[in-house]
């Protein structure tokens, strides 16, 4: 007896299929739906390979295709987009499929430079997508972990800070901020991305172990209550990373040990080539009392200051 395949799956297997049929010269199509709406099937998009892949959930590079009215041929209508699904397992969780709902509702509304924007929904019982705007230059963590690309982290720095003050003006606490959910598009500017652990904040102070131990703030890894500033922790350990191009923070010690040791007040080393403007900013934001962590504005105002320092010292 066969097993069942879901929808979604068959789309999914449909759609790579025809990926050695399709003209990549990209081409123009007015019949295409508006950035931000649903879509009400995915017979039109083509998947060409994986960009990520998880235990609940799934990144494809995927673009749209029509078929040309005279010669019957596909061709491609869009730019890249990341296409967000759940995997064939987790299909069959209602949870999962309602998490990525939540996703949407959540995501749909943000419009920020600095913050992946969601192009595309779709949403049927038994299959929920995402179409992200594709970013061609990677990750954060591939971008450190990279030692043949060079970079200057203050503008990278002040992108992810710009795009968290937008979040957390509206509301918003993304509770897995990390080197793997920022990304890269092709200027190299920083947007932020993955917002299937984030929560609107509505003023009370949340509990309960939600992130990667690796950038968890102490308060949430002892399952204490936690607001906005659990966010600030997880950027001061960025931002230690960008400065020591260490790509994971505790690198000696497995994610649980990790936890442990930030639990009981331990922090990575700073080193004293590191500015001192700069580990001031970074002490600051990994304070065990959360609410001595500054907002990211005033962390924003800091690194301005900091920038404008820096160029009218290196002018001779």
């Amino acid at each position: 007896q066969p097993s069942e395949i879901s929808p979604c799956t068959r789309q999914r297997r449909s759609l790579l299929q025809r990926r050695q049929s399709i003209d990549f010269e990209l081409s123009e199509c007015s019949a295409l739906p508006p950035p931000g709406s649903y879509l009400k099937s995915l017979d039109n998009l083509m998947v060409t390979d994986v960009l990520r892949e998880g235990r609940e959930v799934n990144v494809y590079r995927g673009y749209f295709v029509y078929t040309e009215p005279l010669h019957g041929e596909d061709k491609i209508a869009t730019s890249p987009f990341a296409l967000k699904v759940a995997t064939d397992a987790a299909e069959k969780s209602a949870e999962v499929l309602d998490e990525l709902r939540g996703e949407i509702k959540l995501a749909s509304g943000l419009d920020h430079p600095n913050i992946c924007k969601l192009v595309y929904m779709f949403d049927a019982p038994r299959c929920v997508c995402l179409a992200y705007e594709f970013c061609s230059n990677g990750s954060l963590f591939s971008l450190i972990a990279d030692t043949s690309r060079t970079y200057d982290y203050l503008p990278l720095v002040l992108d992810i800070v710009k795009g968290m003050c937008y979040l957390h003006s509206r509301n918003i606490i993304h509770r897995d901020l990390k080197p793997g959910n920022i990304f890269l598009d092709s200027n190299c500017r920083a947007k932020i991305s993955d917002f299937g652990m984030s929560v609107p904040h509505t003023g009370e102070e949340l509990s309960g172990e939600t992130g990667t131990y690796r950038w968890m703030a102490p308060e949430v890894i002892r399952h204490e209550p936690y607001s906005s500033n659990a966010d600030v922790y997880s950027f001061g350990v960025i931002l230690w990373q960008l400065v020591t191009r260490n790509i994971r923070p505790f690198a000696d010690l497995s994610p649980i040990q990790t936890a442990f040791a930030v639990a009981k007040g331990q922090r990575p080393s700073i080193p004293k080539s590191i500015p001192d403007y700069i580990g001031q900013i970074i002490t600051a934001c990994w304070d065990e009392e959360h609410l001595r962590r500054p907002s990211f504005s005033l962390v924003s105002m800091a690194l301005a200051d900091y920038a404008t320092t820096a160029y009218q010292m290196s002018i001779p």
